[in-house]
């Protein structure tokens, strides 16, 4: 995850000049994704009460979206946006969900 917000400015700025000048915003937008993925991926997992349920799908949606981010956008920057926020939202929401329930079970098992 921090791999790629490490070198996602140097791939951006390696794609045209318009997406140069709005790396940072694109970069942002990881963030935004995280957030949102966190509380969707939150929300569905105590609705159905099954919580490893959405980790496997969510980081295969993950790796299709990263493979369009490397391989098939073109130069203008609306699609790095929407890809990088679905990127954020489908690691970080998981991502999130495994440190929450390892906070659970431990405060569970402290006696």
């Amino acid at each position: 995850m921090y791999g790629l917000l490490f070198w996602l400015p140097t791939i951006l700025s390696e794609r045209s000049s318009v997406i140069n000048d709005q790396k940072g915003y694109i970069c942002a937008m990881f963030d935004i994704g995280a957030v949102i993925g966190g509380i969707g991926v939150g929300l569905l997992a105590d609705l159905f009460n099954k919580r490893a349920l959405f980790l496997s799908p969510s980081l295969l949606i993950s790796a299709v979206v990263m493979f369009l981010v490397s391989w098939a956008l073109t130069d203008e920057p609306w699609p790095y946006y929407l890809t990088i926020f679905l990127v954020g939202m489908f690691i970080s929401g998981p991502y999130n969900l495994i440190g929450t329930l390892i906070a659970i079970d431990i405060g569970n098992n402290i006696k």
